[in-house]
């Protein structure tokens, strides 16, 4: 690559020559960025106003770092700060507490402690002292780490905290929080550039950039679970890498190797990086299937990272949440949007995964005791979760309805917009839910809930600019309740029916792990009566016709809906039918039983717990079989009738 210096020799132009990248970077290069943006981008880089606002309000009690004073601020009304975006690591480093806190808010606080931070957090003041900011948010400071409530409330609003950022610093570099920002002080860049003099001619090799290649893998920033959201949520980002700096925003990319400043809209020429769904700010729409899509693609993404503690999967994703509510214009519960809950239901997972076991404690100072994230949600699973086509091309019918509950506010149903309700009435106690579709209500009686209270509506459900603040998870939160029929120790699974592979959609993020494996589900005669997608390690659990003994435990099926088509084939499979590669296959035995529409019916997997989950005494509570979540797959819905199942009341989540 020429560099600019030179190009005036031959004639060219220097826009897209390359420029010298010294030792330190250049700071007034940075503001030059900075300052295009905010003067020429517009709402494209904006804070967009109204009701496609990614965030309408701005973030509240939340403290910032003051520069000039080195010390903890509550931010001023429309703060113009910066943000750090890091990999944290096992390093030691000073966190504001409940007992440092007021000590830290006095200026001069963070002055004499310095010494106690991380290289990187102390390049990053040096960074914005230089760009002329006056507040900094870097989270081990800026929340208050012991005090679980005041945490939980500015973890919950990680939307809006990077999105107001007016700009965010991305540490790319090295592996922890001492590696620094390269290139903010002399030598501490490892790579250099090299420059060469040919026939007179200054011609520089092009330095490795990852947002322009959309090679964003190469680093541990990349893999951390907490920084996926810090990158999707900030509108511009300033990464610092091992061997240059870039600029990203909205609608441009800037980098220090090469002259692009002033030569139109340079994101065009990098294709890999500005086509990448995870190189963008998430966008509040209001389409079904852009908003479907997107959230698919962006869990696919998220659970392929890694965190530091297993409980952090959902608080890592709470910041996306927020976005999303707007979005679908409805409430998350645990990561599953409720007016698509018959949909979310079906994610599969895409790795061999284990449930997640962490330690949980509802409220801060009281005693941890062991528990799961709901085994219903992806959150309560390690590794790649695929959540699915989009439900405009996918026909479903719930036989359930679904059902939260606590003793305070007795049962709260979770809607479904878009599925189409099919539903008989049932009478539990002097309280009317639903039912299964066509199936017998026997006449039990079960002791009536307590009276309701009142619940707020879900967030964003009625107002574009409602506040997405997501309420401290309590037990009776990670429960579903609902009445469906159930089978157990009928059906079998048997062998590998064939490998199957990540379907696909417009926006899907490239997915390279391991397959995973469809497996028959059998009745006693062995007979095709559906399939189930396992992993290796749930299909050894439960074995196979072929290798099952006495001490294989049953294999329990629950109904959660029907549809026309089994969900989230691989692409080049088509309908319920299906053609690999020109050969026919069927999910069912065709000669036992009749294909025709909606007879597909979606069963869930599922483990007993053998009591109601240990959440208390309630006299309701102790007619409900609890049951843990395994995998879902799709059975005839004629083959599940003739193995008599039952009714039950049935709590989903965990043991």
């Amino acid at each position: 690559m020429l560099l600019e210096e030179d190009a005036p020799k031959i004639g060219m132009s220097p826009f897209f020559c390359g420029r010298r990248v010294r030792d330190q970077v250049d700071v007034s290069l940075v503001q030059q960025w900075l300052g295009i943006c905010e003067s020429q981008h517009g709402n494209s880089c904006g804070m967009v106003s109204g009701k496609f606002a990614l965030c309408p309000k701005p973030p509240r009690d939340m403290e910032v770092i003051d520069m000039h004073n080195m010390c903890l601020v509550s931010a001023p009304e429309q703060c113009r700060y910066l943000a750090l975006s890091y990999v944290w690591g096992k390093v030691e480093m000073l966190q504001t507490t409940t007992e440092n806190l007021a000590t830290l808010m006095h200026p001069g606080g963070l002055e004499s402690r310095l010494h106690d931070l991380p290289l990187t957090v102390r390049d990053t003041f040096n960074l914005a002292k230089a760009l002329g900011f006056e507040y900094v948010w870097v989270d081990t400071l800026c929340i208050v780490q012991d005090d679980m409530n005041s945490k939980h409330r500015q973890i919950a609003q990680m939307d809006k905290i990077y999105y107001f950022a007016m700009l965010t610093v991305v540490a790319f570099a090295g592996h922890d929080a001492n590696r620094g920002l390269p290139g903010l002080s002399p030598s501490s860049r490892k790579k250099r550039q090299h420059v060469e003099e040919v026939q007179g001619l200054k011609l520089c090799v092009p330095l490795p950039n990852h947002l322009a290649t959309g090679e964003e893998n190469s680093a541990r920033w990349s893999t951390r679970g907490w920084t996926y959201q810090e990158r999707r949520l900030s509108r511009r980002i300033l990464c610092f890498s091992e061997t240059q700096v870039s600029f990203q925003c909205q609608y441009d990319f800037y980098c220090e190797d090469t002259h692009i400043e002033g030569a139109g809209r340079a994101s065009q020429y990098y294709k890999p990086a500005t086509n990448s769904p995870s190189s963008k700010t998430l966008a509040v729409r209001f389409g079904l299937a852009h908003n479907w899509n997107m959230y698919a693609d962006t869990v696919l993404t998220y659970t392929q990272r890694n965190l530091s503690f297993e409980y952090d999967r959902l608080n890592a994703f709470l910041g996306i949440v927020g976005v999303f509510q707007r979005s679908f214009r409805c409430s998350l519960f645990n990561g599953l949007p409720m007016i698509l809950i018959h949909f979310a239901l079906l994610w599969q997972t895409l790795d061999p995964t284990s449930r997640r076991l962490t330690t949980f404690s509802p409220r801060s100072g009281s005693e941890s005791f062991p528990r799961c994230l709901p085994s219903w949600s992806w959150v309560g699973w390690t590794g790649p979760v695929c959540i699915g086509p989009e439900p405009l091309y996918l026909v479903i019918l719930p036989e359930i309805r679904i059902y939260t509950y606590d003793r305070r506010n007795a049962f709260r149903p979770i809607e479904d917009t878009y599925a189409i309700p099919n539903l008989e009435s049932l009478w539990f106690g002097n309280r009317k839910i639903l039912t299964s579709t066509g199936l017998p209500d026997e006449s039990a009686h079960f002791p009536s809930p307590p009276d309701p209270v009142d619940m707020p509506a879900p967030t964003g459900t009625d107002s574009t600019e409602a506040d997405t603040a997501v309420p401290l998870v309590t037990a009776n939160h990670y429960f579903l309740y609902f009445r469906t029929t159930y089978s157990s120790n009928y059906f079998s699974i048997k062998g590998t029916m064939l490998t199957t592979s990540l379907p696909s959609h417009d926006t899907i993020s490239v997915y390279t792990g391991r397959s995973f494996q469809t497996f028959w589900i059998t009745d006693p005669a062995g007979n095709h009566a559906g399939t189930i997608r396992l992993t290796p390690k749930q299909a050894s659990y439960y074995g196979t016709r072929e290798n099952r003994t006495t001490e294989t435990p049953p294999a329990e099926f629950i109904v959660l809906s029907r549809t026309n088509q089994e969900p989230y084939l691989n692409i080049g499979y088509h309908g319920a039918r299906g053609r690999n590669l020109g050969q026919e296959w069927f999910q069912f035995d065709d000669r036992m039983w009749e294909w025709k529409d909606m007879c597909l019916l979606n069963v869930m997997l599922v483990k007993a717990v053998g009591d109601t989950g240990g959440t208390g005494d309630d006299d309701v509570e102790k007619n409900f079989l609890a049951v843990e979540r395994i995998a879902v797959g799709v059975i005839h819905q004629d083959a599940w009738a003739a193995g008599g199942p039952r009714r039950r009341y049935i709590k989903l989540g965990w043991r």
